[in-house]
């Protein structure tokens, strides 16, 4: 890169003077070096009335970056830091997690980590010849709902229908609970369920045969 260090013979010097400098004949140790690069040396040997061309090309210095969720399996996307501080439009790397990302170049990165419809965020640090460790949790409530034989129950936020399948993985957000049976009217109970947050919803004493559902309470524990 052209905004690189530029050691000659332990002296730093402006790149641009180090082309119109005259160097005494002999060996001479150059050493070119950026963050973020990996520092490049070599010895030339100047002959007299010698002219000496050299292009040094510095590698990225890179790392090594595992991601992990809870749940263990979510998509990924990484995404670099710009100057500004904010994440450039390109993925740098995707997939599903767990994953272990081998010579990720150094530097800032944001990472975006989505389950579901749900989706968080984190900045990540990649230094060099390290290991790094990201991990996101996604802290889900759950609910338990326990009813009498042939009463069917819904939960229902503004935007969502949460299935009875996935009542150990809810999201957090305000919630209706709907139960009903057969010659009864349904009974509605307003829920919320909070990050890390786990309810239980008690129908089983509940006789839906003799008595309507609606305005019954519900225990919540």
């Amino acid at each position: 890169p052209a905004n690189a260090l530029l050691e000659l013979d332990g002296q730093i010097i402006p790149l641009d003077d180090l082309k119109h400098k005259q160097l005494g004949v002999g060996p001479h140790t150059v050493k070119v070096s950026l963050d973020g690069y990996e520092t490049e040396s070599l010895t030339v040997e100047i002959k007299g009335g010698q002219t000496i061309d050299r292009i040094v090309k510095l590698e990225r210095s890179n790392g090594i970056l595992m991601v992990k969720t809870t749940p263990s399996v979510a998509d990924y996307r990484l995404f670099a830091i710009d100057a500004s501080g904010a994440p450039v439009a390109t993925v740098a790397y995707y997939g599903k997690t767990p994953a272990e990302l081998s010579k990720v170049p150094v530097g800032e990165y944001e990472l975006r980590v989505k389950h579901r419809d749900w989706e968080l965020s984190r900045k990540v640090m990649v230094e060099r010849k390290k290991t790094s460790a990201a991990e996101i949790v996604f802290p889900y409530g759950s609910l338990q709902v326990t009813v009498p034989p042939n009463v069917s129950f819904v939960l229902r936020s503004k935007d969502r229908v949460i299935k009875p399948a996935d009542f150990n993985e809810i999201k957090p957000d305000n919630y209706e609970l709907t139960v009903s049976g057969e010659g009864s009217e349904p009974a509605t109970q307003p829920i919320v369920i909070g990050e890390n947050d786990h309810k239980k919803v008690d129908f089983a004493a509940l006789s839906v045969s003799s008595q309507p559902l609606k305005g019954v309470d519900i225990l919540i524990g």
